[in-house]
């Protein structure tokens, strides 16, 4: 019902642009020759519009992230993350108002009554939302992720059950790429709940175990120690915001005691600190001859005869 109803309104609009003549190619090419210049003027104009717009608002983005840079460098970075997704938004919506208004040009020069267009295409539209209510909640999700800043471009987030880094976001979908290299496009309308691992900081939370038979004593020393160095080093103290340390001895395991390790780190560094805080511990607890426990079973067999 609601195609057949397209189809008419459609019909309806061509016999509105062709003045109530039927539509032939002769017409369609008589009307290119008289009007193609017009009309590409219109086009390249629009073209270049979008490209100044695109420099303004670069320009005002830059503007806005050295207006709400902060001397921490943390806050720096999400400012101009924030800026680029904000750059991003505010120049789709330009291209789509660019296109609206080109398309009304175009129809005001063809002759076109655009209040009998308008209608009809209004009620097209109604026909449309109520047939495509999942992309209108697309892009209502999509306005309130962007304005409410739940999460932005190059942000190690979860959402609808996939994480990734955060390489696009528009009013329809967000573009997860994870560390596969998988691409994840998600309709804006299933984020629901999004966990940002990069906001501000990302946090060290690593457990160590060792053997039972082991000195916890030497072993958090040894695991402080460790940490001590690592955040004196050249290449990684430039993404430490505080220094790697034992928090609490976490679990007493089936087969060893767990070590809670925690620090603070530069947004997306907790992952590359702490593999090269398990390289050098695996290092020096073979070296202080520390025993990383693994699973062990026992077999009983009964009693001997």
């Amino acid at each position: 019902m609601f195609f057949s109803s397209h189809y008419i309104l459609s019909a309806r609009v061509l016999l509105v642009i062709s003045n109530d003549d039927a539509m032939t190619w002769g017409t369609i090419i008589d009307w290119i020759i008289k009007n193609g210049i017009p009309v590409a003027i219109i086009v390249l104009g629009a073209v270049l519009i979008y490209h100044i717009a695109g420099f303004i608002i670069k320009r005002m983005v830059l503007g806005y992230t050295k207006r709400r840079a902060n001397r921490v460098d943390v806050e720096n970075e999400e400012q101009k993350k924030r800026a680029v997704t904000l750059g991003s938004f505010i120049k789709s919506v330009v291209l789509v108002v660019i296109i609206i208004a080109v398309l009304i040009l175009v129809l005001n020069l063809m002759g076109v009554n655009l209040a009998v267009v308008l209608g009809s295409l209004g009620i097209v539209a109604l026909g449309i939302s109520l047939a495509m209510q999942g992309l209108i909640k697309d892009f209502i999700n999509g306005f309130f992720i962007i304005i409410d800043d739940y999460y932005h471009i190059g942000d190690i987030v979860t959402i609808a059950g996939r994480n990734g880094t955060v390489e696009r976001i528009d009013l329809r979908k967000t573009t997860l790429r994870d560390q596969s290299g998988v691409v994840h496009i998600i309709p804006n309308s299933l984020v629901d709940v999004s966990s940002n691992e990069t906001r501000g900081f990302s946090r060290i939370n690593l457990d160590i175990t060792v053997g039972y038979g082991e000195d916890l004593n030497i072993a958090i020393n040894t695991i402080n120690d460790v940490c001590a160095e690592l955040s004196r080093d050249f290449t990684w103290k430039s993404m430490l915001l505080s220094a790697p340390h034992v928090l609490r001895v976490e679990v007493l395991g089936d087969y060893g005691i767990n070590i809670k390790i925690v620090g603070d780190t530069r947004p997306g560094a907790h992952s590359a600190v702490m593999g090269e805080l398990r390289l050098r511990l695996k290092n020096e607890f073979d070296k202080r001859h520390i025993e990383i426990p693994w699973p062990t079973h026992k077999i009983y067999f009964g009693n001997k005869a």
